[in-house]
């Protein structure tokens, strides 16, 4: 059982979770079950995925609960991953497990961004975030200044 609690964040209707290392199927769990919590809220919700660290990958239960979850009901309006913290190899993985977890979901924007501010501002382009991206900037940062 993971003893690190979520790193999650709401900015408007987008729902933030920040990885300062690669979750378990517990860790996945407890964040999606906040993010269900949120949705009943403000329904199917954009999501941003910031991992700051990818070695070791996530395994692939927990790929598959993330599939289940944010294609199945409520499902999420959008997502996209920063990988701007990872490079070479790192990001190409990142690039890969995103892939796997949406594949063939063609309903929903996804992609894979290096840059924060960019993957921001797309989202506030492709969906209903309700926020500007420097609050989404502020919120990751408050996120990645909590202690591990």
């Amino acid at each position: 059982m993971s003893e690190r609690e979520p790193r999650v964040a709401e900015v408007g209707r987008l729902f933030i979770i920040h990885h300062a290392e690669p979750p378990d199927l517990d860790e996945a769990k407890a964040e999606i079950a906040l993010f269900k919590v949120f949705a009943d809220q403000v329904g199917r919700a954009p999501m941003l995925m910031v991992p700051d660290k990818i070695l070791p990958p996530m395994g692939q239960e927990v790929r598959a609960y993330y599939r289940d979850a944010t294609t199945g009901d409520p499902g999420v309006e959008a997502m996209a991953t920063v990988v701007g913290g990872l490079v070479g190899l790192g990001a190409s993985i990142m690039s890969s497990i995103m892939t796997q977890i949406f594949q063939g979901q063609t309903g929903i924007p996804m992609r894979t961004i290096r840059e924060l501010d960019e993957a921001a501002e797309w989202l506030c382009n492709v969906a209903d975030v309700r926020a500007k991206p420097d609050e989404i900037v502020a919120a990751v940062s408050r996120l990645r200044a909590l202690p591990s």
